[in-house]
């Protein structure tokens, strides 16, 4: 029987796209390699085709995920099951991911304050979700699964923190916090080889920025965006005051120059700021481009001179913010787009002592307390538990502890 053309053509087109076809409902194999891409591979392309397949929760379901997402700890029940498995389109692709090792958010560098960051939220609802996975398999016995849970979001992390970034990097920090709390507690639960395994698999996640980084390249991402902009609106206008409330606006600080009528700090201070020449703008960006380099300087020390050096730039910023003279005024964009940083120092303290502590955790749950080592010439502190053992470190500011297994 001859078949007519377009049937023939119509054959001919299910037979070659047919093999790319698998069983409906088919999932992938957690125990299973990863399939590594061969085509110019770039893990934030398979990230956002996660993000695409996050589910449409009902407001009970959404309830449900939100409690348990609350906290590393918060109660798992059965019924969260059915909840997480909506999530299993966008994990398997996060799992995917943690093969690909470039990670490019093709962020658009010339946006400064306008910059658009919006995959870090989605990576922390991932990991979120992620977690309660491992969780629930952890507690099932599919141990093997449940370290891939956490060790796919252990990727994520330094995905979102290999951007250098401020932002993007304290979302690191928040993600391998969670993780590592997840992955504590679940240690007793794994065998000598598992824990070889992971160990090994820790040891080659990517690195992240670090704190120094991310103030120079911000330097360069603001400092070069407040240039251009300020030659564009001098370009643009001819009243420099004009210039400077275009300005202003383009950082969206309208505020500064619209004090309340009861505000005379900030009236003195709208008065510097609308007074300022073209040259003076040049010079309140020059002074910019000086601070962060400072802050780069003060944030690659340690100990109390770290924190003296921070104290004194943040004293000088504060007169900046609430300008007694048009010395102080000068240093506006300063005052206004240099990063706060004294806190985020203390985080980067913490997440580099966390990450130390996580791997002794590891060699300790396979191989007893001597494998507890010092850490950058202090010793580390083991107390066995009743259900593990903690090790702690006394950092700079306070001490920091990894609590393996259940908290007493």
């Amino acid at each position: 029987m001859t078949l007519p053309p377009r049937m023939l053509s119509r054959l001919l087109i299910l037979a070659l796209f047919l093999p790319l076809v698998g069983p409906r409902g088919l999932r992938a194999d957690d125990s299973k390699p990863i399939t590594r891409s061969t085509h110019a591979p770039n893990a934030a392309g398979i990230y956002w085709i996660a993000f695409a397949a996050f589910p449409t929760l009902t407001a009970d379901q959404t309830k449900r995920l939100n409690d348990a997402t609350g906290s590393v700890t918060s109660p798992l029940s059965d019924d969260l099951i059915p909840v997480v498995d909506a999530w299993r389109t966008a994990l398997d692709e996060l799992h995917r991911a943690r093969a690909v090792a470039p990670c490019d958010w093709q962020l658009d560098v010339e946006a400064g304050p306008r910059l658009l960051l919006s995959h870090l939220q989605k990576a922390r609802e991932l990991s979120r979700v992620a977690l309660v996975r491992a969780r629930l398999r952890f507690a099932a016995g599919e141990s093997d699964a449940a370290v891939s849970d956490v060790l796919d979001v252990f990727k994520l992390a330094r995905d979102c923190g290999s951007s250098p970034i401020l932002i993007s990097w304290l979302v690191d920090v928040a993600i391998e916090k969670m993780a590592t709390d997840v992955l504590a507690e679940h240690l007793p639960l794994l065998t000598p080889e598992q824990l070889t395994w992971l160990e090994s698999a820790l040891l080659e996640l990517p690195s992240s920025s670090r704190l120094v980084e991310c103030v120079v390249y911000e330097q360069r991402l603001f400092g070069g965006w407040l240039k251009r902009t300020i030659e564009a609106e001098v370009a643009r206008h001819k009243d420099a005051e004009a210039a400077v409330t275009a300005i202003v606006a383009a950082i969206g600080l309208e505020g500064d120059l619209q004090p309340k009528s009861d505000d005379a700090a900030g009236k003195r201070k709208a008065g510097y700021i609308r007074a300022f020449t073209t040259d003076e703008l040049r010079e309140s960006l020059r002074l910019l481009v000086a601070d962060y380099d400072e802050l780069a300087r003060i944030v690659a020390l340690s100990g109390t001179e770290r924190d003296e050096a921070m104290a004194h730039l943040e004293a000088e910023l504060k007169a900046a913010s609430q300008p007694a003279s048009k010395e102080h005024a000068l240093r506006y964009f300063s005052a206004a787009l240099l990063p706060t940083v004294k806190n985020v120092m203390a985080r980067e303290d913490e997440l580099s002592v966390r990450r130390e502590l996580l791997i002794q955790a590891v060699r300790v749950q396979r191989e007893g307390q001597s494998a507890v080592k010092p850490f950058q010439g202090k010793p580390v502190e083991y107390e066995k538990t009743p259900t593990g053992f903690e090790l702690r470190y006394p950092s700079h500011l306070k001490a920091e502890t990894l609590t393996v297994g259940r908290a007493p």
